[in-house]
């Protein structure tokens, strides 16, 4: 499946820029979407620890392309920059994480 198709199905909304999650069972993508351009986040729920409430796979060096509309570079201040949002989300989620804050 391509990140279009993805996309349309998760019924992701490319007009609310921020952080959407969207699980698939134990599975599931936290995306997040700027200016109509996106970046998907791969996570899952642990079942084989209670330390953390999501794993997201995934550190700040990943965070380095926008995945739609097109594959674009994103520059190092932009990636940090995500990188310290998705924190802040997920803390304001009281979600135990593995995500470095």
């Amino acid at each position: 499946m391509n990140i279009r198709t993805t996309i349309i199905s998760d019924e992701v909304p490319l007009d609310e820029d921020g952080f959407h999650w969207r699980a698939k069972g134990k599975k599931g993508v936290i995306y997040y979407v700027e200016n109509g351009r996106l970046i998907p986040i791969y996570a899952k729920v642990p079942s084989d620890t209670t330390q953390f409430d999501i794993l997201v796979f995934g550190k700040p060096d990943h965070l380095q392309h926008w995945e739609f509309p097109e594959k674009e570079k994103i520059a190092q201040e932009k990636s940090l920059e995500i990188h310290q949002k998705l924190a802040k989300w997920l803390k304001a989620r009281r979600w135990r994480h593995d995500f470095c804050d």
